[in-house]
């Protein structure tokens, strides 16, 4: 995705940029589309989600998401997202307001969530936090800072001279629809849990496998350690 760096939106693709201190972060105050083509756009703190000041009001129960893609999430629209659903559900039959903070970023690891929380989360005042983990974020033991890496995705920019026609837009939106709709067909990871499987055994970060081989138990102690610095 388009990463933090300060400039201002443009009518074509940022190359993907760099954080000193996370590796890297999405550019605040993008707007745009993503890669399934629904609308994105980031807030002025660099999350796909409302502004939210530092200060938590008097009287809130306070949710802070943190998470990758899975938590961001490509493929809704913003009121859809599962933190937005979570948010809703904690809020039936509550009189004090609640509010979830999303600060997914795409690429992001346990490495990232520590740092981040450590740097900038615990100020938001959080009453609960909700880590999305997936089975990939557990990429190496835990450092104290991430070195600038490039995010090898990408947003492209509201605007352009093809995005202001109606008919190439439709024609896009059908088009995404179609390979969208097909794409668990066409790839036998998506719907082959034996493809799953075989792949996820070449992976001894992953802990999905019941193993006692040595890379297998060094992850599992990696884990506890990222557990016991969250907590």
């Amino acid at each position: 995705a388009p990463l933090k760096n300060g400039n201002r939106l443009s009518n074509q693709p940022e190359p993907p940029l760099t954080s000193e201190y996370l590796g890297h972060e999405l550019v605040p105050g993008f707007e745009g589309r993503g890669p399934m083509n629904l609308p994105i756009k980031v807030n002025g703190l660099g999350f796909r989600d409302d502004e939210h000041p530092l200060d938590k009001p008097a009287g809130t129960m306070r949710v802070l998401g943190l998470g990758d893609s899975f938590l961001m999430v490509w493929g809704v629209n913003a009121g859809d997202i599962f933190l937005e659903q979570f948010e809703n559900l904690l809020q039936q039959g509550r009189v004090e307001p609640v509010e979830s903070i999303n600060t997914g970023v795409p690429g992001w690891g346990l490495n990232q969530y520590y740092l981040f929380l450590k740097q900038t989360g615990l100020k938001y005042h959080p009453d609960l936090i909700v880590l999305a983990y997936f089975v990939e974020d557990l990429a190496g033991p835990i450092q104290e800072r991430i070195p600038p890496i490039q995010y090898q995705g990408g947003l492209r920019y509201k605007g352009g001279i093809f995005h202001q026609s109606r008919l190439f837009n439709f024609t896009k939106f059908l088009a995404d629809s179609i390979r969208h709709k097909n794409r668990t067909t066409r790839i036998g990871y998506l719907h082959d849990l034996d493809v799953r499987r075989a792949d996820w055994a070449k992976r001894p970060n992953y802990l999905m496998i019941e193993s006692a081989d040595e890379n297998a138990v060094r992850y599992e102690n990696i884990l506890k350690d990222y557990m016991i610095r969250l907590h």
